[in-house]
């Protein structure tokens, strides 16, 4: 939870003026730095799965609202999500990992292992429970969401890695388990390959 406190804080930092608010760009090639940590914050919330984390309701529940926003691409509904996350977030989780861990790179870095993670500890998709009631679907949609899946967005930092994290929020939106497992397989792969 702190990692998505920390992307929420960033992406806070980078939206300060309403101007920044007017109309960022939130999906495809163009998708802004800030649009990206949006959602992966959202993601890592349980919001891509409707994941509630236990002890963290406030953070789920304004994560669910950012994966919303950014997929209605509505800036409104992004900004008071945001500040909700991060007014949770100051009362949840007031240790956070360092700044630049939450760069393009720090996410590539987090994703990778994160992906390593779901597929050691959480065994294969058909095994995991439904939406709402499994952690791993969340934290496997969160590996795409670091990566830009969730905004249509490859990362010029890492497009190999970038471009499977894709196809993992694809396969799990549509509750593809052996997607899921194939695309986290490729995320893996490609880490490895850089």
């Amino acid at each position: 939870m702190a990692y998505a406190c920390a992307l929420a804080a960033r992406a806070a930092a980078g939206l300060q003026s309403p101007d920044d608010w007017e109309a960022p760009e939130m999906i495809g090639e163009s998708a802004e730095p800030a649009a990206v940590e949006l959602a992966a914050a959202g993601s890592l919330a349980g919001g891509i799965a409707a994941f509630d984390i236990p002890g963290h309701g406030g953070i789920s529940a304004a994560g669910k609202d950012l994966v919303g926003g950014v997929s209605q691409m509505n800036a409104g509904a992004l900004e008071d999500a945001l500040g909700r996350m991060n007014a949770a977030c100051d009362q949840e989780v007031p240790e956070r990992p360092p700044e630049e861990h939450t760069s393009a790179e720090g996410r590539v870095v987090y994703a990778c292992a994160l992906a390593e993670f779901v597929r050691e500890e959480r065994g294969d998709a058909g095994t995991w429970g439904g939406i709402g009631e499994e952690p791993a679907l969340h934290e496997a949609g969160s590996v795409g969401a670091l990566l830009g899946g969730l905004n249509g967005h490859v990362m010029p930092e890492a497009p190999a890695v970038s471009t499977e994290g894709a196809a993992v929020v694809r396969s799990v939106t549509v509750l593809d388990a052996d997607g899921v497992d194939a695309s986290l397989d490729a995320v893996i792969s490609a880490c490895q390959a850089r």
